[in-house]
């Protein structure tokens, strides 16, 4: 069964339109994003005035930052048409852009939320068949002492608190992970060359 882990706060329509489809839905109150479909991939689901919202008060940016920290591939849904009248339109445009480009997060516009829920359960069952599950996040302002290491670790370049837990298990410690070799990071499933040198290079470089 397919399984997706929702915001409590999203709207009732998703919600009851992935149950029809079939989906396992777990309501939490979730810090970033709004439905978790695998440990790397999360949905955060707009109406067009959320988005102008968002945009007008300044918060869009810092959730899309957010959901760059916690999931390796984000996706962003705009639901419901654009009606263009608080904002000028290279504003909006611009935006979508940094979004793209800056922040590397697809952005994919739906009618409705019956089309909206399609698209985020074939998202989680084509996750899902590849054994990728959705997971609880970590808490923003970590208070234990693990939560605190997970917090550290998830601070290196593209970790998610899903190979931060990765990282911990394996190398037991938060130090032994900084004094890991290339080599021996990408021991870690999910850790390529690429992002081994990431990491590497960010713990290695002196500061300026």
């Amino acid at each position: 069964m397919v399984k997706i882990i929702a915001d409590y706060r999203e709207c009732t329509d998703v919600l009851s339109e992935l149950e029809k489809l079939g989906c396992e839905v777990t309501r939490k109150n979730l810090p970033v994003g709004d439905y978790v479909c695998s440990e790397r991939v999360c949905v955060e689901r707009k109406t067009f005035d959320d988005f102008l919202r968002s945009l007008i008060d300044g918060r869009l940016f810092e959730q899309a930052r957010k959901l760059k920290e916690e999931f390796a591939r984000p996706i962003l849904v705009i639901e419901g048409p654009f009606l263009i009248e608080r904002i000028h339109i290279n504003a909006i445009f611009g935006a979508l852009a940094s979004l793209s480009v800056d922040y590397g997060i697809p952005i994919i516009r739906f009618s409705t939320p019956e089309e909206t829920a399609r698209f985020i359960f074939s998202v989680a069952r084509r996750e899902q068949i590849k054994d990728r599950k959705p997971v609880a996040l970590r808490r923003l302002k970590p208070t234990s002492l693990t939560d605190q290491q997970l917090f550290l670790v998830s601070g290196l370049p593209d970790v998610n608190s899903v190979l931060a837990s990765r990282l911990l298990t394996t190398f037991r410690t938060p130090r032994e992970i900084f004094l890991a070799s290339t080599k021996e990071l990408r021991s870690v499933r999910g850790i390529g060359k690429s992002k081994a040198e990431r990491i590497k290079k960010v713990l290695d470089t002196e500061y300026t």
